[in-house]
């Protein structure tokens, strides 16, 4: 405890020492993903800002709960950096998902879809720690994450809130986006997500709809 303190101490006056770039922690993601990320806006996950471990990034974005809320700028680079971390992070992404803060297991499931790709060990966590999530951002991050990891395990959750009338809009939306992204079906190209991925539900066994509304087919996804 007094070595820590004293490391708090010269952080304090000194300013945190800075790891130099490591290139063994060069990103661990494909240069597909790394495309991908740029094409929606996000950084490029190949530059020596984020050549650092998994820990390193972790430590970044707890350090900001010392003295309260973290800044967005260091938030945000430390969510990038364990996403270029790639499956090395998932470890870590898992621990975030376990935190009582809202804001980290939103996070949490920004790690987990940037990875993406599907685990057998997470989904089942994802899913769980979804049907106690009371926070609505938290759990809209979650639900898009499962469509990134093509989490088939996740169907059935996400068809009760796709079928349920008391799900929140946006989190239903949202529930339907990732319906799609695992079943390759582009629900979002009809005029009503919702009620084109219900009938999807509805021919795969796993509810029965109206299908009295006049809604064309959703298209298939071509990605």
């Amino acid at each position: 405890m007094v070595l820590r303190r004293i490391a708090e101490i010269c952080d304090q006056i000194l300013g945190p020492v800075e790891e130099k770039p490591d290139p063994r922690w060069q990103t661990k993601l494909s240069p597909e993903q790394i495309a991908e990320i740029r094409q929606k806006g996000g950084p490029d996950l190949s530059s020596r800002d984020f050549w650092h471990p998994p820990i390193y990034y972790y430590e970044m974005y707890q350090k900001g709960y010392y003295e309260g809320w973290v800044d967005f700028p260091t938030r945000a680079k430390a969510t990038w950096g364990l996403i270029a971390n790639g499956v090395d992070a998932i470890p870590l992404a898992m621990k975030m998902l376990r935190s009582a803060k809202a804001e980290e297991r939103e996070d949490a499931g920004g790690v987990l879809g940037g990875i993406g790709g599907y685990f057998d060990t997470v989904v089942p966590e994802v899913v769980a720690a979804l049907e106690a999530e009371r926070d609505t951002t938290a759990r809209d991050s979650l639900i898009g994450a499962l469509g990134e990891m093509r989490a088939k395990q996740a169907i059935p959750y996400l068809a009760r809130l796709i079928l349920d009338t008391e799900t929140d809009g946006d989190t239903a939306f949202g529930a339907a986006l990732s319906l799609g992204r695992i079943t390759r079906h582009r629900f979002d190209r009809s005029s009503d997500a919702i009620v084109s991925a219900r009938k999807w539900l509805a021919t795969h066994d796993y509810a029965t709809v109206s299908n009295d509304h006049d809604d064309p087919e959703s298209e298939p996804d071509d990605g």
